[in-house]
């Protein structure tokens, strides 16, 4: 996208106008945070979803999501509650705008691509 006009109708050059930033916006969900603590308070026998998740300043349903994805994790066998996609999802409408016509994806010139650990591999 493009916010400038053209270099030869700007009165400076454009590396003035220009910054390169890396920003992580990437925030561990609620229920991934607590996940660790409720596997093992829920070892205690009589603990209960309400009482772990007020010792944790939570609330219940969170404790009960933090569980619930510690149960998919095990039945499918990761380690990590993130996995890498690496094609799109098809099937699902909300995930098809790889499908259009203006979507392209070009790295930036030198970008080398990080090597990620396959879910398999942990």
């Amino acid at each position: 996208m493009e916010f400038l006009p053209t270099p030869s109708r700007l009165p400076v050059s454009t590396t003035a106008f220009q910054r390169e930033l890396t920003v992580d916006l990437f925030e561990k969900l609620q229920r991934e945070r607590v996940r660790p603590a409720v596997v093992t308070g829920m070892q205690t026998a009589g603990t209960t979803y309400k009482v772990l998740a007020t010792q944790l300043g939570t609330e219940a349903p969170v404790a009960q999501r933090a569980a619930q994805l510690q149960r998919l994790m095990e039945s499918a066998g990761a380690t990590d509650p993130y996995l890498l996609i690496r094609t799109p999802i098809e099937g699902n409408s909300k995930y098809s705008r790889h499908r259009h016509p203006r979507f392209r994806f070009e790295p930036r010139h030198g970008y080398e691509q990080p090597s990620f650990l396959e879910a398999g591999s942990r």
